[in-house]
């Protein structure tokens, strides 16, 4: 393992011209654009151009469909057609008719789970995590996952987890109502209906989780670490990697954002602004 003290994220421009959504997990960004056509790459740190070169070699193996919604994991990543008809591509391949209404990536694990629109929940590869792979009965309204573990909102807000509860992921999810909720390896966080982040699980995977009330419309899980954008826009990230250092701040007015990692590449958060630019901030993995 490598002994790095970053003390600031790298900043970087995304890779490509125009996407309606972004995606980040394990080593690789894709991009969705307004024709539905995904474009992915990967990135690499031991390059210290890296992000030039990745930004030169999109991945070319990719399926040619026309896609409405996507989601990356590490090794993988998914997409739904205008039909609800599911596709994973990667270390497993999915192709299952549905109809789906979203789908969701784990940040640092190869595993995917989706809703249908009865708000029953399914997660891949079916010959998967036995823990991760049997979700309970539903209906639920969103579902996120993260590391081996997996987390679902119901129609009431309220929290129901399951999976291998490594950190006490599973097990240890809150009481109460939430409007979002988001995994990273290890830990949990939620927001609850007055805007507040709680976070639970391993306490040094939810790291300095930021305080008040009022602010946070969206979450997302990385690897090792956690992000939340605000209602003026604004993204900020912390986590077990993040830890003492200079916090992770994107300032502008972003709409959306995604989070990923690995064991090799560090972490990686990425966020789409109001005009429809994508902006990406990385940083090395500290062991």
């Amino acid at each position: 393992m490598r002994t790095l003290s970053l003390t600031t994220a790298v900043v970087l421009a995304a890779c490509g011209g125009d996407p309606v959504q972004i995606g980040a997990g394990g080593d690789q960004f894709c991009e969705l654009d307004g024709r539905g056509v995904v474009t992915c790459w990967r990135y690499d740190f031991t390059d210290t151009d890296w992000w030039t070169d990745s930004c030169n070699q999109p991945i070319a193996e990719l399926p040619q469909l026309e896609l409405v919604d996507i989601a990356v994991a590490a090794g993988v990543a998914c997409g739904i057609e205008p039909d609800g008809r599911l596709h994973c591509w990667g270390e497993f391949s999915v192709e299952d008719e549905g109809p789906w209404v979203d789908v969701v990536g784990g940040p640092g694990t190869y595993t995917a789970c989706a809703i249908d629109q009865a708000g029953e929940v399914a997660c891949f590869p079916e010959d998967g995590h036995l823990e991760l792979i049997h979700p309970p009965q539903g209906p639920f309204t969103m579902v996120e996952t993260g590391g081996l573990d997996a987390c679902a909102l119901d129609a009431g807000g309220g929290l129901t987890c399951w999976g291998r509860d490594e950190g006490g992921t599973a097990s240890g999810a809150p009481s109460g109502a939430f409007v979002d909720v988001a995994l990273n390896d290890l830990a949990g966080v939620a927001i609850d209906e007055g805007g507040g982040l709680q976070c639970w699980g391993d306490l040094d995977f939810c790291g300095e989780v930021p305080t008040g009330a009022g602010r946070w419309v969206q979450v997302e899980g990385g690897e090792r670490h956690s992000c939340g954008l605000t209602r003026g826009g604004r993204t900020q990230c912390w986590g077990l990697d993040l830890s003492g250092l200079e916090p992770i701040v994107f300032e502008g007015a972003y709409v959306h954002m995604d989070a990923g990692g690995s064991e090799v590449c560090g972490g990686i958060t990425c966020a789409l602004d109001e005009a429809g630019r994508p902006t990406c901030r990385a940083h090395e993995r500290l062991d």
